[in-house]
């Protein structure tokens, strides 16, 4: 049996290696099927190297420069480097940080005598900057300016009329006088104040009764003008009272004061204001 085992051998393992190369040569799977091919690494190696070509072109043969450009960072010490400028290629050599502060110090002394670049100029500043508002493009809002409030008319009150009168520099000075059993009327001053007149008036009572006063007004002829009348409705015995008058006068007026009695007596005056209107 043993004798028949070794004689049988080697044709049995060549029988197994037939039938081996019998199964892996019929097209079982998918890829077998389909003929799938597998294509060779050639052009990726021939990409790689046209790369390399193309690095070793801009660096040259400077393998220092080829670390610096790659890592970003200086050799170190005991490699050549290549500082190049505009205008020229310096060697230096790299030793220590002592040598490159030695060098930095040289560049400085030999800048000292070059005429000093003047400062760019500052960038204007922007409206919201002048006006101490933060702008809106920096995500900060701008408040809106406060409208301004609205003018309503002027309240002639009597304080308002007394010292603007006598605050007006360019006031027209006046001496008339009229008089009816023995309480006058006088016209002591004229201004123009905002488009408007103001008359100073004066009544004197030298009567021994008191004089109350109904009217005291301006007329453009028999057009009443007054805007209003500051006066005191009393006037009493052995006293003189001032007040003013409001009142508008257009180009060519003849404008004339009315003073009229509110008692049984019923005295009135007229006095014309002699002003070129």
């Amino acid at each position: 049996m043993k004798i028949l085992l070794k004689t049988s051998a080697p044709w049995i393992v060549l029988s197994v290696t037939a039938a081996l190369c019998v199964v892996f040569g019929l097209s079982f799977g998918k890829e077998r099927s389909t003929g799938t091919t597998y294509s060779s690494f050639g052009s990726l190696v021939s990409t790689f190297a046209a790369a390399q070509a193309s690095l070793d072109k801009h660096l040259g043969s400077n393998p220092s420069a080829a670390v610096a450009a790659t890592t970003g960072q200086e050799p170190a010490g005991g490699l050549t480097v290549y500082d190049q400028s505009p205008s020229e290629v310096t060697k230096t050599t790299a030793t220590a940080p002592g040598a490159r502060m030695r060098r930095a110090g040289r560049h400085r002394s030999s800048l000292k005598g070059a005429p000093a670049r003047p400062p760019a100029p500052a960038p204007p500043d922007s409206p919201d900057k002048r006006n101490g508002a933060p702008s809106p493009i920096e995500g900060i809002p701008v408040a809106a300016p406060a409208a301004e409030p609205a003018v309503g008319p002027i309240e002639f009150t009597p304080d308002l009329i007394r010292d603007s009168f006598d605050g007006e520099l360019s006031k027209f000075p006046l001496d008339l006088k009229i008089a009816n059993e023995r309480v006058s009327l006088r016209l002591e001053g004229l201004c123009r104040w905002r488009g408007h007149f103001i008359l100073k008036v004066a009544v004197d009572n030298q009567t021994g009764g008191d004089f109350f006063v109904k009217e005291l007004s301006a007329y453009d002829g028999s057009v009443y003008v007054t805007i209003k009348s500051y006066f005191r409705l009393l006037v009493e015995p052995g006293r003189t009272r001032e007040g003013h008058l409001l009142f508008d006068a257009p180009a060519g007026a003849k404008v004339k004061i009315t003073l009229k009695e509110d008692r049984e007596n019923g005295r009135a005056m007229e006095l014309p204001v002699r002003y070129p209107f």
